[in-house]
């Protein structure tokens, strides 16, 4: 949450990097440190989806003023 800023975002972003440990760990098994793995990967998880957000919101954005429509 503090890393980004958003409690949904920062939840959905550790799900995420749970998900990816299990199964790169069931690969390579657990790192010698797995909190800063996880950490790590859930923040750049939340960074990923964070610009994948804005990248829609701005299509949408577009779409809605090349329809002519008034914006909100």
């Amino acid at each position: 949450m503090r890393l980004l800023g958003d409690l949904d975002l920062a939840e959905e972003s550790m799900h995420e990097a749970f998900a990816g440990a299990l199964e790169s760990w069931t690969l390579t098994g657990i790192p010698d440190k797995p909190r800063p793995w996880l950490i790590f990967n859930g923040t750049l998880q939340g960074h990923r989806r964070y610009a994948r957000r804005a990248r829609f919101d701005g299509a949408q954005r577009d779409l809605i003023a090349d329809m002519g429509m008034p914006t909100m």
